[in-house]
């Protein structure tokens, strides 16, 4: 059930107090609180202006509890000001009863230790006494608002669940469970970017670890097959020639074949489909890679030299650090386009959540949601490509539109209950 917003006038605060017309008391001052008449969804609702008219025309209203200092009390009744909006209690008990058509400028009563609360005068017939009650619960912490951007949550939602803050390195894996995305939408915007590239820089570790562990089998493999060789003085010598022709790969070393041309490379593309072509011959070697086709004369290595067991033992687990480093520069890059893509179907996946919750969502929440909800599906497709499965485009899509608007339901349905 929504609670009803409650609000001190002296204090400037807001309160969330089940039920309406009560006798409520602010748990700093102790003076009444004024009921403002709407729910805490409704003023929530409000924009900017409507909110500061609504607590202006509360200041407004008197709850004959405003000017408990007898020294204010003198000055505003001495200015003009009816005597009747003063408690009667200061005008006709504390003071001596004159022949004037009011009492606030009559002598005090010398008043003996304890009397005070003797003079206090009994409840008026009719009305009827209550105890206090304060409201301790709910207090909304502060009433200043410098700015209302739609679909941001309101700061005093941040006080609210500011003892409910989601460790940083758990925001990832709390975005696996819907129920937690009310606490997860209030986290900094910069905190969840960071959050989520810690986690991509993990995970393209992990991938840049298990590309590195198969190095050193290439290795050993290629001592088993490669034939001995040696390049040096920018002359290739081989002590068998290699031809290897399988799953679309066509390799071919002979230092009797010289001067390779990109017409060699283009006459065995021709002759088979082949996705990398490298042919090497004494004094040059061709190669075709991702239908690039590049031609290269050892001449031009500048002295460079090269041996099986140099190739074997030196420059392949070299490539073990450069392939985690370059895993790590390329989370970056991931998270760039992982956000990109967020930017883009948060759209279509907030239209399909509103007609499920039939809740507009706003800028934010919508984008947070997305962003967060696509995580998960992200894992999901990571672990199942390291099992050599392809997942394609429009499934990965689909996976993510359905956990997005199950979130966007669960997010929703707490929304009501708060």
């Amino acid at each position: 059930m929504d609670k009803i917003m409650y609000f001190c006038k002296k204090c400037d605060k807001l309160y969330k107090v089940g039920g309406s017309d009560r006798k409520v008391k602010c748990n700093s001052c102790g003076r009444d609180l004024i009921d403002l008449k709407v729910s805490d969804r409704e003023y929530e609702a409000l924009d900017y202006s409507e909110k500061n008219s609504l607590k202006y025309h509360a200041r407004m209203t008197d709850t004959g509890q405003d000017e408990t200092d007898a020294d204010k009390v003198s000055t505003t009744t001495g200015s003009g000001e009816d005597a009747s909006t003063v408690d009667s209690f200061w005008n006709n008990s504390l003071f001596e009863d004159k022949p004037a058509d009011d009492n606030t400028d009559a002598e005090p009563k010398k008043m003996s230790s304890g009397s005070f609360f003797s003079m206090m005068p009994d409840s008026p017939s009719g009305e009827k006494s209550y105890e206090p009650v304060y409201a301790f619960d709910d207090k909304v912490k502060s009433t200043t608002e410098s700015s209302v951007v739609p679909g941001r949550p309101d700061k005093n939602e941040y006080d609210d669940l500011a003892d409910k803050k989601v460790n940083f390195f758990l925001i990832p894996i709390f975005s696996f469970v819907p129920t937690k995305y009310r606490q997860l939408v209030l986290e900094k915007g910069g905190k969840v970017f960071g959050a989520l590239l810690v986690w991509f820089v993990i995970l393209n570790i992990i991938t840049g670890i298990i590309a590195a562990a198969g190095i050193d089998k290439v290795a050993d493999e290629m001592k088993r097959e490669l034939p001995d060789f040696e390049l040096a003085n920018g002359r290739l010598s081989i002590e068998t020639p290699m031809l290897s022709d399988k799953d679309g790969m066509y390799i071919e070393i002979d230092d009797s074949l010289s001067g390779i041309t990109a017409s060699d490379i283009d006459a065995v593309y021709k002759s088979g489909y082949y996705k990398q072509i490298f042919i090497a011959g004494s004094d040059s070697a061709g190669i075709l890679s991702d239908g690039r086709v590049q031609v290269l004369k050892y001449s031009d290595l500048n002295g460079f030299e090269m041996s099986r067991e140099k190739l074997c033992d030196k420059w392949i687990p070299m490539l073990k650090p450069i392939i985690i480093i370059c895993m790590v520069i390329g989370a970056f890059f991931s998270i760039g386009i992982y956000y990109l893509a967020a930017l883009i179907i948060q759209f279509p996946a907030g239209f399909l959540g509103s007609l499920i919750t039939k809740r507009e969502f706003g800028n934010v929440e919508r984008f947070r949601i997305t962003v967060l909800a696509k995580f998960p599906v992200f894992v999901l497709i990571y672990i199942i490509k390291k099992f050599g499965l392809n997942v394609n485009l429009l499934v990965n899509i689909f996976l993510q539109l359905i956990f997005i608007m199950l979130v966007m339901y669960f997010y929703d349905k707490i929304m009501a209950e708060e």
